[in-house]
């Protein structure tokens, strides 16, 4: 729960880093303010925290990077190009140029392939992540590579933003808080920049010009902070009380109880942040609209009493499932709710089922029960899982 905080209060210092003034630092108090209570989780400390995952097994992880390619083809057919075409670079330029006219001027999501193998792309991603300090480099590139093709065939970076989340979600559930920080900091410096080249091929692809396209990444991540304060201080935060039709928009929208607006829900105005526009808002937006601007607030109460109260009954999966979902909420954040797009809200159910499915088989963790053993509980607790697992297929 820890863990969220930083991550929920990192964006919001990057924003503010990013452009500063007024809005920036109103979106960074409110932040802070509204996600305090998760400071008081138990059991979450700097050596707590951390669900021992198996690496991959080999059948379960080629199915899934096929599956991924599979997806390439759907697209490509989708558009009405060969699957030959996605092994040149002239063929992926045609088929991202007819995929993006599919999305963008007909409004179809035909050039988009499957939502559903898209989330277990993702799934598998979050699964590297959790043992990245256990599994060969080559298969972490390769489990990887089904998403960077998806986002040069349809240029979309927002699949590239999500793939990132859901590794270092990974790493953030599977691994002890300090532990997890200091792999997190390290791959960051690797992944980052691969995570630019290949949005900025997107965005060519799309039609950008070279020129700025770094800066236009960033903006894409950052600025929907400055966009929030400003939203705050016009006085959008009295907007309310939409009861989850915004926060739950994605699944609401499939059942038929209300419909999702273009892109997902993003506002309807644009902000102009350092001379470029963006809609993006930040989830809190989401939230604010839900339950006014003290229900990010009472919502992170309820969590960490809900953490405190399973912890203390010994329901120490269920508080790991917690913590794990306010990960995936807190790397979300910077745009969305785990629940706006059903892909990325099926493929954080399947990552919250196998940690679930993990977590009832460990005992409480270490923090807890034995708060200065450290590192040396870790290490017992890794035994424990080679013990009843049978790792490695990989």
């Amino acid at each position: 729960m820890k863990i969220a905080f930083l991550i929920f209060v990192g964006y919001a210092v990057g924003g503010l880093l990013y452009s500063p003034g007024l809005p920036s630092l109103t979106a960074l108090a409110f932040i802070v303010f509204s996600c305090s209570p998760l400071l008081l989780s138990v059991g979450d400390g700097p050596r707590g925290g951390g669900v021992r995952f198996p690496v991959p097994r080999r059948f379960v992880y080629w199915s899934i990077v096929a599956l991924g390619f599979f997806n390439l083809s759907i697209i490509a057919a989708a558009v009405g190009r060969p699957v030959t075409d996605l092994f040149s670079p002239d063929g992926i330029v045609g088929i991202a140029a007819l995929s993006t006219h599919q999305r963008y001027e007909l409004q179809s999501d035909s050039g988009s392939g499957s939502p559903i193998i898209l989330a277990l792309s993702l799934w598998l991603v979050f699964r590297i992540g959790t043992v990245a300090d256990r599994f060969p480099v080559v298969l972490r590139a390769v489990g990887a590579l089904p998403i960077v093709l998806y986002s040069l065939v349809t240029t979309e970076k927002w699949p590239m933003f999500l793939a990132g989340v859901f590794f270092f979600a990974g790493i953030f559930i599977g691994f002890p808080n300090r532990t997890a920080l200091r792999m997190a900091a390290w791959h960051l410096a690797v992944v980052a920049p691969v995570g630019l080249l290949v949005g900025g091929l997107a965005m060519v692809l799309r039609g950008s010009t070279l020129t700025q396209i770094e800066s236009d990444l960033i903006h894409y991540v950052l600025a929907p902070y400055a966009a929030f304060g400003s939203w705050l201080i016009a006085g959008s935060g009295t907007d309310c009380c939409a009861l989850g039709m915004r926060s739950l928009v994605g699944p609401l929208d499939a059942v038929g109880a209300t419909v999702r607006g273009v892109g997902g829900g993003v506002g309807d105005n644009s902000i102009l942040i350092h001379g470029q526009l963006t809609n993006i808002y930040t989830a809190f937006r989401y939230v604010v609209e839900d339950f006014s601007v003290i229900g990010p607030f009472l919502i992170a109460c309820w969590f960490s009493a809900t953490h405190f109260g399973l912890t203390m009954l010994g329901s120490t999966a269920l508080a790991r499932q917690l913590s794990a979902f306010t990960v995936f909420a807190a790397l979300l954040s910077v745009s969305v709710t785990p629940f706006v797009h059903n892909s990325v809200a099926f493929a954080v159910s399947l990552s919250l089922a196998s940690t679930l499915a993990r977590a009832i088989r460990l005992p409480p963790p270490p923090a807890l029960t034995h708060p200065a053993r450290g590192e040396r509980a870790w290490e017992e607790e890794e035994e424990l899982l080679h013990q009843h697992s049978g790792v490695s297929n990989s």
